[in-house]
């Protein structure tokens, strides 16, 4: 059971790491997704209006597939949806 268990505890930690790594790049962004309600319309879903935000550095090309990751790490409502976002970074 364990050796089952071991690629899927390994893989996001991996794409993380990538993520991290490749947001020292002069393109860096930010990886944001969000938890948001059923009864909000999907442009209307932002950080201030979500039920659950979680962000992370990434890289450019990355920058989807960290997004996608952290998704898998918020909890979703009855018939709520993510939405995922890539910001470029300030400063």
């Amino acid at each position: 059971m364990l050796r089952i268990a071991v690629p899927f505890l390994i893989a996001p930690l991996a794409v993380l790491a990538i993520g991290i790594a490749t947001s020292r790049a002069d393109d860096a962004r930010l990886a944001v997704a969000l938890s948001c309600p059923a009864s909000m319309p999907g442009p209307d879903c932002s950080r201030e209006t979500a039920l659950d935000v979680v962000v992370a550095p990434a890289g450019a090309a990355d920058c989807p597939k960290v997004a996608q990751l952290l998704a898998t790490h918020l909890d979703l409502p009855a018939g709520g949806y993510h939405k995922l976002v890539c910001e470029r970074r300030k400063g």
